[in-house]
């Protein structure tokens, strides 16, 4: 297949076959699963190495692989069940959201609003502007990431809102 953009958003999917990233491959640049009843995503989407757009909100999902293609510049998981740690299909042993953010050194948009997260997802990828975790039950701004001026360099949007934020450090963007 040629295909550099599948759109299977807007129904009652359950699940993705595995079978449907094997064959499609490298060549997709743009998925878009949002808006179904999708609980994972299989491990298989790993093999969309050029996929650099993948849009799965308003869905059910409590897990994710732990390697999305590496070339991701926007990822979209709002509105779903995640949390920041999840069991992974592939191993017994559960898998942290930091773990998959690792592998994303490209990203741009990330947006987790309306999920179950109880902490901020590190690491940000330096590349990342706009970053949008509101709606979730966040408690705190990593140090981490507050003393870290190559991140916030290229971020333009930061949405904490509506968290059980507490104290903001007045070191954010300084």
């Amino acid at each position: 297949f040629n295909l550099a953009k599948i759109d299977i958003s807007k129904n009652k999917l359950t699940y993705i076959p595995d079978e449907l990233f094997q064959i499609v491959g490298a060549n997709l640049i743009e998925f878009n699963g949002g808006f179904n009843r999708l609980a994972f995503v299989p491990e298989s989407i790993s093999l969309l190495t050029g996929l650099k757009q993948l849009n799965l909100n308003n869905n059910k999902l409590t897990r994710l692989p732990i390697i999305l293609p590496s070339r991701l510049t926007y990822l979209d998981l709002r509105c779903n069940k995640l949390s920041n740690t999840f069991s992974s299909k592939s191993t017994s042993k559960d898998k942290l959201l930091s773990d998959m953010l690792a592998n994303l050194p490209t990203l741009e948009v990330l947006l987790l609003g309306y999920n179950q997260l109880l902490a901020f997802p590190m690491p940000i990828a330096a590349t990342l502007r706009h970053l949008e975790l509101g709606n979730n039950q966040i408690r705190y701004l990593p140090d981490e990431f507050v003393n870290n001026k190559q991140c916030q360099n290229k971020l333009e949007l930061l949405d904490i809102s509506n968290n059980n934020i507490k104290n903001i450090n007045p070191k954010l963007g300084n």
